[in-house]
């Protein structure tokens, strides 16, 4: 970038009211959309080791709703990868709705990576009321769990159907056995069906076909038990009720979720996190 560019940038920035005090040559790659030689469109991105900041995406008013953002989002997704890069992370205020359309998903401001929180941008220009929300780029069983679940397929399909054709199973039948596994085994409250169809997996691969094949069942065991580990490590527990914080069994609870959002915004992260493990795992 030259120093117009770069002037271009934060100006367009600034109009549409996003942080530009920290953009410098070098610092960021940035890419734009110019017409009559007019900078009408922007987004950047921060590497940090196999990680980045999505940043800066920023369209004139004179281009929205032509599909501008999306084509700055994806060569931004294409540069992440050609880098190298495993995963993006991202802040906003106002277009949490339009990154979802784009395949991210909701995460708590506290499990982004420590490197990134010290962005300038999570750190002191960014309010801490902004979302924070994460995209995968490398494991495919994860994108197509989180995508699965944003069809409108339950949690255990989701995580489960993601990793049966690689394990030998048919994903039609995948589904069909997890079917009845939403809201903690039919609305009920109990196990995640993210953790159930997480266990599921991990039992298709390692589990045990034979009675006397023990050292498969202590292996699938001990498998469960660092799920349960590396699970709980990053949230209050492994029950639907408990992770959700209503009983998803209460009708009334139930409509609360639902009006909140709380579907939408919690358990795509939790399927995200399961299937992440899941992928560790086997």
């Amino acid at each position: 970038m030259n120093n117009l560019t770069i002037q271009s940038i934060k100006s367009l920035l600034t109009k549409n009211l996003l942080p530009s005090e920290d953009v410098v040559a070098g610092k960021q790659h940035f890419v734009g959309f110019e017409k009559d030689n007019q900078l009408l469109g922007t987004a950047g991105l921060e590497v940090y080791g196999n990680m980045g900041l999505f940043r800066s995406l920023a369209v004139d008013m004179a281009v929205r709703n032509q599909g501008v953002g999306k084509q700055l989002h994806q060569q931004i997704l294409d540069h992440a990868k050609s880098c190298k890069l495993q995963s993006l992370y991202l802040l906003t205020t106002s277009a949490e709705t339009y990154f979802e359309s784009l395949g991210w998903i909701r995460i708590p401001r506290n499990t982004v990576p420590e490197s990134i929180q010290q962005s300038a941008e999570f750190s002191s220009l960014c309010p801490q009321t902004a979302i924070s929300m994460y995209l995968c780029l490398e494991d495919q069983p994860v994108r197509e769990a989180v995508a699965l679940f944003k069809s409108g397929l339950n949690c255990a399909q989701s995580v489960f159907s993601a990793f049966a054709p690689q394990l030998g199973l048919d994903r039609a039948v995948a589904l069909k056995i997890t079917s009845g596994l939403n809201g903690g085994i039919n609305r009920k409250g109990e196990i995640c069906g993210a953790v159930l169809g997480s266990y599921m997996a991990l039992g298709l691969k390692y589990g045990r076909s034979e009675s006397h094949d023990l050292a498969a069942r202590d292996k699938t065991s001990e498998l469960l038990r660092e799920f349960d580990r590396r699970f709980l490590q990053r949230h209050c527990g492994l029950h639907c009720s408990e992770l959700l914080r209503r009983n998803v069994s209460q009708p009334e609870d139930y409509e609360i979720l639902s009006r909140e959002r709380t579907f939408t915004h919690i358990c795509p992260y939790l399927v995200m996190d399961a299937a992440t493990l899941v992928s560790d795992l086997l």
